[in-house]
């Protein structure tokens, strides 16, 4: 991978863990369980970012792929479908989700 392409990508990512919160690589890193230092290291472009990384960060980040790896179109789809939520969502918390909505429909009243 050239250097230049991981740099921008490093930053595309930075701005994108900002914009979904996380005012450090290791918070992100400590909520999602990653690396700390493999976070860092794809941010600063020492790394670069492979397919499955690039898929898990947009994701986490609620961004869109393309523009984390090409700088194409807008950060985020505007996609705000219960199905494109869960889909941002570990399994665990997939399961969390359907018990609420369980609890609520059973608890709904008319």
């Amino acid at each position: 991978m050239d250097e230049s392409y991981r740099i921008e990508v490093g930053k595309r990512l930075a701005e994108a863990r900002i914009a979904a919160g996380f005012m450090t690589a290791a918070d992100a890193a400590k909520r999602y369980r990653w690396h700390p230092q493999n976070v860092r290291d794809h941010e600063a472009g020492r790394r670069g970012v492979d397919p499955l990384q690039a898929d898990e960060y947009a994701r986490r980040y609620n961004i869109l792929v393309e523009w984390l790896l090409f700088g194409r179109g807008p950060m985020r789809s505007t996609d705000d479908s219960l199905s494109a939520i869960l889909r941002k969502l570990d399994p665990e918390e997939v399961r969390e989700v359907l018990a609420f909505a369980r609890f609520k429909v059973a608890n709904h009243k008319t």
